[in-house]
């Protein structure tokens, strides 16, 4: 009798399966529209190409879309997958659309366990302007987390960059220097915002 009772009950409120978020690791360029989810870990990782390795680039034309909670990880030092052996990435670039959109509840993290660089913001052609948003976001331990970069590119428009309601925090020291934001323009007369 007790258990028809212990199955009742099972029955009656079926287990809940309680997943934890993935950890994927970047170990290429954004080549079509990607979103990241909500509460995934996304290890970046420097592309291997012939005998040098770079840090994977939002291909023009293309959005990266990071839902509330994600968190993104630079680094230094080396990650062996399979029989593979990667290095960290200390940046990322961005030639086509980035759309960071944390809540306050669940904001995005741009984070390292020891240090990174940038997120590289920059047109390549006129013809594929660079769209990026941050909302909600934590930046922590870089140099230069976020480094925009407009008017380089002949007959190019200016890039189109939003920040807000992030936090830029313990920010990496080079020899002396650190920043947040780096805003280079080479569109003359403009006035570029901080």
């Amino acid at each position: 009798v007790v258990t028809a009772t212990v199955l009742s009950v099972l029955l009656a409120f079926p287990p809940v399966a309680y997943a934890a978020p993935a950890t994927v690791y970047v170990t290429y360029d954004i080549t079509v529209d990607t979103t990241w989810s909500a509460g995934g870990t996304y290890v970046i990782l420097k592309r291997p190409e012939g005998s040098t390795a770079y840090n994977p680039v939002i291909k023009p034309g293309v959005t990266l879309t990071i839902e509330p909670g994600a968190q993104v990880v630079f680094g230094t030092g080396q990650v062996t997958l399979g029989d593979d052996q990667y290095e960290r990435a200390d940046g990322l670039k961005v030639n086509g659309a980035i759309r960071a959109l944390g809540t306050s509840d669940a904001p995005i993290s741009f984070t390292s366990a020891t240090s990174w660089d940038r997120i590289e913001i920059k047109q390549t052609s006129a013809a594929n302007p660079v769209d990026a948003v941050f909302q909600n976001c934590v930046f922590e331990y870089g140099l230069t987390m976020l480094d925009i970069r407009e008017g380089f590119v002949e007959g190019g428009s200016d890039v189109d960059v939003s920040v807000s309601g992030c936090t830029f925090q313990n920010p990496a020291e080079l020899d002396n220097y650190r920043k947040g934001i780096a805003v280079y323009s080479d569109l003359g007369d403009r006035t570029t915002s901080r």
